[in-house]
């Protein structure tokens, strides 16, 4: 499937500002996928995340219920294909806005190799306050309010995935005030995570 998509993220080489590109992409593909693609086309910053702009009004602008807030959640697409988004909301025909955000910035924390850190310009993207957790190559977020994760993907191991919840469990009054003081704000803040798991 060809989708069109206008670029805005930091490269090894330098800044791709606004720069139409047209990819080829794989019907089964999810959105996650689309991004990791298109990070490797373009040898974008590994710790940075895909986002497409004003999804809501993207998708939803030709519906009658285009107020519904979680429309603009974009965790509700990630588990969907291109071909049923593309289905549903014909994207192949339209140019995509996708920005890669985030970053190093708000890294709060490490453990076992599991990095823990916030998208410090992601409060108009997202809803809901949460955290992103990678190790290796997989990313993936939990919410800060209900401890669940919001992604499908998660890491391979078991482990490790109870040991990143088990940590931002711990951590979750210092990391909801982290997203409140931060992404909500635009304040500074020192705040580390801190580790009592056995």
């Amino acid at each position: 499937m060809l989708i069109k998509y206008r670029l805005f993220a930091k490269t090894s080489t330098g800044r791709i500002d606004g720069e139409v590109f047209e990819d080829d992409f794989e019907c089964s593909f999810l959105l996650k996928d689309m991004y990791a693609k298109i990070k490797n086309t373009h040898n974008i910053d590994p710790l940075l995340t895909g986002h497409i702009k004003d999804i809501k009004k993207l998708l939803w602008s030709e519906y009658n219920f285009i107020n519904f807030n979680d429309c603009n959640n974009e965790s509700l697409y990630y588990d969907l294909s291109l071909k049923q988004l593309n289905d549903e909301f014909n994207i192949s025909n339209r140019i995509i806005d996708i920005y890669y955000i985030g970053g190093l910035g708000g890294m709060v924390g490490s453990l076992n190799g599991i990095l823990f850190f916030f998208h410090t310009n992601e409060k108009d993207i997202h809803h809901k306050p949460h955290i992103h957790c990678k190790y290796n190559e997989i990313e993936y977020r939990i919410d800060l309010n209900t401890l669940k994760c919001l992604d499908k993907k998660t890491f391979k191991n078991p482990k490790l995935n109870k040991l990143a919840v088990e940590a931002v469990t711990i951590n979750q009054s210092g990391l909801l005030k982290y997203w409140d003081d931060v992404i909500e704000k635009g304040k500074s803040s020192n705040f580390k995570m801190i580790y009592k798991i056995d």
